[in-house]
């Protein structure tokens, strides 16, 4: 009979750990002792100078998507010529990738990149039909592609889910995530879409709502920063926000309005709520996102470790901070020369550095 109770108790404490996931987190955004410092976060900040030659540079205010493994960092210029750019990891360039066209192999468009690692294989996200994947080799040669399906008219975001399984954000297909197996050359959707009066918003725009920890994959809502974990089949909520009287709520929003007035009403929403969440990262001790409250960019910080949620515009330093692409214990981010003071403290800026986008190196503590 002891026996039995005990296991029992085990039972119900097991039960109560699993309802952690999608647990509820306050935020109190008017704390004024609010604080981070990059010291807890991370043991030094390395910048790694980008070298191009001064005929084909890295345009100052180009939008470039990032993917990184142990030896290799790639940029995709989304907008400019859609090539990506190979660089070791103190940054010299060594080889530029121009797949564009029809053909098999090519891509008429590239929006999205990522690193399959433990299958060696760049994969790039064509968002107008398909996936090309290159192999890590040298030259980068041709390994296979997946098109997408016609209820699929195109997307804008990936994801890695598993080795040759990735998730699929699509911007003109209302908002909906898919699943997409090379394996199994099969394309299947996950139940998610966003509220019709936010497909208005002049903020919704084709980011990249993922990010990767742990060897899973994690999608966040945009409006909300709710994120949930991504399986193959569904989405697990994992961890949601309570903003009190600065979240924006969809009851407060009144139906059957033109799509001018949700435009007028969210260009403002900035100011009131705490919406826009546009990046996110996870480490082994700190969830952290950006999002924008009365119009500035704001950082939200979620200590795992004293089960705690901060929030802040610059961190002790002085400085600005956006969460960026993790490969095991460093953080990445991708800004340009000029851009450096915003990011690291002066005395940490090297001399001489050329006019072209750096890297930022955090090593995670």
């Amino acid at each position: 009979m002891h026996r039995l109770l005990l296991m029992l108790q085990i039972f119900i404490l097991l039960l109560a750990v699993g309802c952690r996931h999608g647990e509820k987190k306050n935020v109190y955004l008017e704390r004024d002792t609010d604080c981070f410092s990059l010291q807890e976060f991370a043991d030094s900040i390395v910048v790694i100078p980008l070298a191009s030659s001064d005929a084909d540079p890295l345009v100052k205010g180009g939008f470039y998507a990032t993917a990184y493994c142990d030896s290799l960092f790639f940029v995709l210029d989304r907008f400019s010529d859609f090539s990506i750019r190979v660089f070791n990891p103190s940054g010299k360039l060594i080889s530029k990738l121009c797949r564009q066209g029809s053909n098999e192999g090519e891509y008429v468009m590239a929006y999205d990149l990522l690193v399959d690692e433990s299958a060696g294989l760049l994969v790039v996200l064509d968002p107008t039909g398909k996936i090309v994947r290159y192999s890590l080799s040298t030259g980068f040669p041709f390994v296979d592609e997946m098109h997408f399906v016609d209820y699929l008219p195109a997307a804008h975001n990936i994801c890695l889910v598993s080795s040759g399984v990735y998730a699929l954000f699509s911007l003109s297909a209302e908002y909906q995530l898919y699943i997409c197996k090379f394996k199994d050359q099969t394309i299947s959707h996950i139940r998610y879409s966003v509220p019709d009066w936010l497909l208005f918003s002049p903020f919704m725009a084709a980011r990249s709502p993922f990010y990767t920890y742990d060897g899973h994959a994690y999608f966040f809502d945009e409006l909300n920063g709710s994120i949930s974990r991504v399986e193959e089949q569904r989405l697990t909520p994992y961890l949601r926000w309570d903003m009190g009287e600065y979240a924006l709520e969809e009851s407060m929003l009144p139906p059957g309005k033109t799509p001018k007035y949700y435009m007028t009403l969210l260009n403002k929403s900035s100011y009131r709520f705490a919406t826009q969440f546009t990046a996110a990262q996870e480490t082994d001790r700190f969830v952290i996102m950006r999002f924008t409250f009365r119009n500035q960019g704001t950082v939200l910080v979620y200590d795992k470790l004293n089960n705690d949620v901060r929030t802040f515009y610059l961190t002790t330093e002085g400085m600005h901070f956006i969460p960026g692409p993790l490969h095991k214990q460093s953080m990445f981010l991708l800004i340009h020369r000029d851009d450096l003071p915003r990011y690291v403290p002066k005395k940490q800026i090297p001399d001489g550095l050329h006019d072209n986008y750096v890297i930022l190196e955090y090593k995670c503590r």
